[in-house]
């Protein structure tokens, strides 16, 4: 076998286009017929791009019956492509109540895009006893 390995060391060609993504195939040899390595590619990197609230009444505010929407979109920077992909709002804050927490979205191939989930995205509203004005921090983790 003339090469064990595949490295952005030993080949550039482990490179992507763009010199952002590599791959390493490491241990490479032949075993009972079969070619055997190890594979290691860049991580996936999802981004939650452009977060906003779309509240009931289009003011922009969230007031005490009244429900937002969170939007979002999903941004794929990683060196493999995203596959089942969900997204799941929270916060710790005990006068904010989420429905719909969890959002699916579509497979996000490299440096793709979604702008939009395959389920609802998450409701946001405060519980009916908040009395004056509040600033909460609703999280969403892919």
């Amino acid at each position: 076998m003339r090469f064990t390995k595949f490295t952005p060391k030993t080949n550039p060609a482990a490179f992507s286009n763009d010199q952002q993504r590599s791959v390493r195939i490491v241990g490479i040899r032949i075993a009972a017929a079969e070619v055997v390595a190890q594979v290691e590619t860049s991580p996936l990197v999802i981004e939650l791009v452009e977060p906003h609230l779309q509240d009931e009444d289009g003011n922009g505010v969230v007031s005490v019956g009244e429900s937002a929407k969170l939007i979002f979109q999903l941004r794929n920077r990683g060196g493999l492509a995203g596959r089942d992909l969900r997204v799941v709002a929270t916060s710790d804050d005990s006068q904010v109540v989420i429905t719909d927490g969890e959002t699916l979205f579509r497979d996000l191939d490299i440096d793709g895009h979604s702008f939009g989930g395959l389920t609802p995205f998450p409701t946001v509203s405060f519980v009916d006893s908040l009395v004056g004005a509040r600033e909460s921090v609703v999280s969403a983790r892919p």
